[in-house]
């Protein structure tokens, strides 16, 4: 269930028509998701089983301001983002795209062959992918491009999950 708080903005408009459109594709795949949609942004997920891989997804945008005084005007940040979180993989494989370099440093190093690495990289760089991690048989992927209905979601992933799998 997704609640709306209604108001006169073309903002919110914007939003509520993204937030329509994902409850109709959930509803046509008869899945249950929970959120909430106002002139600020919105937070809508939903989990789907699909080939017997557990997908839980996160459509999210936020508004904040910041900068609030005298001297200064409030400035206004936008983030759309895109939460995947894959369970199900039965290679135990290690990958891990996007972190921190001091993170990086104590964590194990990635175990992917070169092959399917060249791969995994090619399909960061062409959806635009902030952040990937493969751990445990679990793909966590953040990415602040591409806000897509979840068919389309898991259509792009199929490519990387064929690597993975």
């Amino acid at each position: 269930m997704s609640n709306f708080s209604p108001a006169e903005s073309s903002i919110y408009l914007e939003n509520k028509s993204f937030c329509d459109n994902l409850v109709d594709e959930f509803d046509v795949l008869k899945l249950n998701y929970s959120g909430y949609c106002d002139s600020y942004g919105y937070k809508v997920t939903t989990n789907i089983n699909v080939d017997g891989l557990h997908f839980f997804l996160e459509f999210e945008k936020n508004q904040s301001t910041q900068g609030q005084g005298l001297f200064w005007y409030p400035r206004s940040i936008n983030l759309i983002s895109t939460l995947f979180k894959v369970t199900g993989l039965k290679k135990q494989k290690t990958f891990s795209f996007g972190d921190i370099w001091i993170i990086r440093l104590f964590r194990k190093k990635n175990n992917l062959i070169k092959s399917d690495s060249s791969e995994v990289y090619s399909y960061i760089i062409e959806n635009n992918i902030e952040r990937l991690v493969l751990k445990n048989g679990r793909l966590t992927i953040r990415t602040y491009d591409f806000q897509k209905m979840p068919s389309v979601v898991i259509d792009k992933l199929k490519p990387l999950l064929q690597i993975l799998r």
